[in-house]
């Protein structure tokens, strides 16, 4: 399913919001572990923050494996929902 370069592409996609979420940057391993799903409902709960309308469209992830399993969703939702609402990557941000 995911290998060890799509793990860290996806760290690197959540660091990218580390900042904005308040969240820890995670190392850039292979490891798909529990400081991923907490990055994730981090940055959910900071863009809910700023619109009930933005929560993912999927259940948030408890475990690493509920990760793999959403996997398209999730990194469909980081890069438009979430890269939108926390204004990463745009002028003046």
């Amino acid at each position: 399913m995911a290998g060890t370069q799509v793990i860290r592409d996806l760290k690197i996609e959540l660091n990218q919001f580390a900042l904005y979420a308040d969240f820890p940057r995670l190392d850039l391993d292979d490891r798909l572990g529990p400081d991923v799903v907490e990055a994730l409902r981090t940055i959910h709960a900071k863009v809910v923050a700023k619109g009930a309308d933005l929560a993912a469209p999927f259940k948030l992830p408890v475990e690493p494996d509920d990760v793999l399993l959403q996997w398209d969703a999730i990194v469909t939702w980081l890069h438009t929902t979430v890269r939108e609402a926390l204004t990463v990557g745009q002028a003046g941000a």
